[in-house]
C-alpha cells in the first residue's frame, strides 16, 4: 500500500513539473491502457514558443537492427522523436501517420526516429515490419532514454518529440497524436524555427 501511494506521489510531483515547464495549454484527459494499467494521465501537447525551447537530450545507443545511432550525427536536422511499445494500443493506432510525415518531410530536412521502451527486441522489430515502419528506433527495454528529458521525460506511452535545427525541444505530445496535429508541429518548425 505504501509503495503504491509513493508511486502515485512521485507521478504527482512529475505531472506537476511538467505543467510548471509548459505551461497549461491544450491538456485532455484521456483513459490509457499503459501495459495493463487504467489509470486516467493527461494528454498534452504544445508547440513552445522559441524563447521558451529547452536544450534537447543527445539519444544514442543501440537499434532494433543492431547498428548504432546517435541523434547528435543529425546536427542541424529536425528531429522528430517518438516513444513507443509494441504492446501499445495508442501507438498502433498512430503508426501509419508517422510513417506518413516521415515520407513526407524527409526532403525538408526532418529525421525521425523511435525509442522503442519496455518491450523486447524481437516485438519491437515485429511492430516495425507489420506497420512498414521505414525510420530506425532505439532498442531501449529499460526506457532510460526517457530519463534524459528530465522535466519533460515521456508522460505517456506513446510521447513524441520534434527538435529544432538548434537542438531545442520545439514541440512535446504526450499521449497519441495524429496526422493532423504532428504534421502542422512538423510544418510550424520547418517553417518558422
Amino acid at each position: 500500500m505504501r509503495m503504491r501511494r509513493r508511486t502515485r506521489t512521485v507521478a504527482v510531483a512529475v505531472a506537476v513539473a511538467v505543467v510548471a515547464v509548459l505551461g497549461t495549454f491544450g491538456v485532455r484527459q484521456l483513459r490509457h491502457a499503459d501495459a495493463g494499467s487504467a489509470a486516467t494521465v493527461t494528454q498534452t501537447r504544445r508547440v513552445l514558443p522559441a524563447a521558451q525551447r529547452p536544450a534537447a537530450p543527445v539519444l544514442d545507443g543501440r537499434t532494433l537492427t543492431g547498428a548504432r545511432l546517435s541523434t547528435a550525427d543529425w546536427q542541424g536536422k529536425i528531429i522528430v522523436v517518438n516513444f513507443w511499445g509494441s504492446w501499445c494500443a495508442p501507438c498502433r493506432k498512430e503508426a501509419p501517420a508517422l510513417r506518413r510525415i516521415s515520407a513526407e518531410s524527409y526532403a525538408q530536412g526532418v529525421r525521425f526516429v523511435g525509442v522503442d521502451i519496455r518491450d523486447s527486441q524481437a516485438n519491437g522489430s515485429s511492430f516495425e515490419k507489420d506497420h512498414r515502419i521505414t525510420y530506425p528506433s532505439f532498442d531501449d527495454p529499460d526506457a532510460t532514454l526517457s530519463l534524459r528529458f528530465h522535466a519533460l521525460a515521456p508522460q505517456a506511452t506513446p510521447s513524441t518529440y520534434v527538435f529544432d535545427r538548434m537542438g531545442r525541444i520545439a514541440a512535446v505530445f504526450f499521449g497519441a497524436t495524429t496526422y493532423d496535429e504532428l504534421n502542422s508541429a512538423v510544418e510550424l518548425v520547418v517553417e518558422k524555427g
